[in-house]
């Protein structure tokens, strides 16, 4: 159930100048949710982000889309902010030494602190600033794997019956020596994959719906004009 924690570090790993949006002010508010800001210039870095993962940037998206990318990259923040607030309302904490050891994480991902310095330094952010946000992530996953970790169950049959109405999704690549496509992989070899995959994506799903019930709950300002910002 770490797949919440590895989406939200990769927002460190995968941000680049490329596609960016003009810097705002740190103090600018993007939203207020149950009193907390989401400043302009977390929006923007995550708007950033964004445009990166697709390969996209503002000039080259259609105003719709991008109005449309806007609004979901401040609903995003929306629901992490949510999903946050639920975790301390819990009495989810987190220790320091576990923070440092997704910090270490990352940094293995860079060959120099040299250059894990410069990649948040291209991204606007300080080293506290990413500690912080770790922090939070984790007291998220935590909630998640607390309240659907057991409850989110796929079982053999499920997994099975993904396999053969899929049947396209599990051939093997290539050809044998008549030419022919490769027979698909037997199910033995990709059970657990689907599993995996099948469990995400109802976890997914009830997050989702967790997230409307807390946003139903919650006090939500939207300061961007249309998200428009």
């Amino acid at each position: 159930m770490r797949y919440f924690l590895a989406m939200w570090c990769s927002a460190f790993l995968f941000c680049s100048s490329a596609g960016a949006v003009e810097p705002a002010s740190v103090t600018s508010t993007a939203a207020l949710v149950n009193g907390a800001v989401i400043t302009t210039a977390e929006y923007r870095t995550e708007l950033s982000r964004v445009l990166r993962m697709r390969t996209k940037s503002v000039a080259g998206m259609e105003p719709t889309a991008l109005a449309l990318l806007k609004k979901e990259t401040l609903e995003t923040l929306i629901g992490r902010e949510l999903l946050y607030q639920e975790s301390q309302r819990k009495g989810i904490r987190v220790a320091a030494a576990a923070v440092e050891g997704e910090i270490g994480k990352l940094r293995k991902k860079f060959k120099t602190e040299k250059e894990f310095k410069a990649s948040l330094e291209k991204i606007g952010m300080s080293e506290e600033t990413v500690t912080t946000q770790i922090s939070r992530g984790m007291a998220i996953q935590s909630l998640i794997d607390a309240e659907f970790g057991a409850t989110t169950v796929v079982s053999e049959a499920d997994a099975k019956s993904y396999y053969i109405s899929n049947p396209d999704a599990f051939l093997q690549p290539g050809k044998d020596r008549e030419g022919r496509a490769e027979a698909a992989l037997s199910f033995e070899a990709v059970r657990d994959r689907i599993i995996k995959q099948l469990h995400r994506e109802r976890t997914e799903r009830e997050v989702m719906l967790y997230l409307k019930r807390l946003r139903a709950e919650s006090r939500v300002e939207i300061h961007l004009e249309e998200s428009g910002e």
